[in-house]
């Protein structure tokens, strides 16, 4: 296994912060013409968990997640 030369807090030294942070599994793939964006993506922060069969309904499932969270800081203001 490689050792990261530098931390990874040091190369981009901006926090993540945990309101966009995701869980994704990924189905394994059983026959080598699959789709290989099959799964489940979880977002940490709100617990609201979805299956997908696509990469387009990852992307889409986590923009939603994304833009509802933007919107719920908006109303904070």
């Amino acid at each position: 296994m490689e050792k990261r030369s530098q931390p990874l807090a040091a190369v981009n030294e901006s926090p993540l912060p945990p309101d966009r942070a995701f869980v994704v599994q990924l189905r394994p793939q059983s026959d080598s013409g699959a789709e290989l964006f099959v799964g489940r993506v979880e977002h940490l922060t709100s617990g609201v968990a979805e299956r997908f069969a696509s990469a387009e309904g990852l992307i889409m499932f986590i923009t939603r997640m994304l833009a509802s969270a933007a919107a719920s800081s908006d109303r904070r203001r």
